[in-house]
């Protein structure tokens, strides 16, 4: 799957987005300078339904642990990183 079709999917569009969308969502979602757990406090979570996560993404439960998504699975630790508790 192409990242314009998952961000398509995600937010639930019959239409897939143009390129300046999708260049104009990135300009907004730019992390901060740094690297690993000193920029994971400004990560996007975004929502969407579970239907439409495709298999690989890593996800937050309700717990807000991370979990791979692996068809209709639900993979933890050992899977996934652990993230910093200054993440959430």
């Amino acid at each position: 799957m192409s990242y314009r079709d998952a961000v398509t999917r995600s937010l639930v569009l019959e239409e897939p987005l143009r390129a300046w969308q999708l260049n104009e969502r990135l300009n907004h979602q730019r992390l901060s300078r740094g690297r690993g757990l000193s920029r994971a406090g400004d990560r996007i979570v975004w929502k969407a339904p579970f239907a439409n996560v495709p298999d690989g993404a890593v996800i937050l439960d309700e717990a807000r642990t991370p979990c791979l998504v692996l068809g209709d699975q639900l993979l933890q630790n050992g899977y996934v990183p652990t993230l910093h508790p200054s993440a959430s």
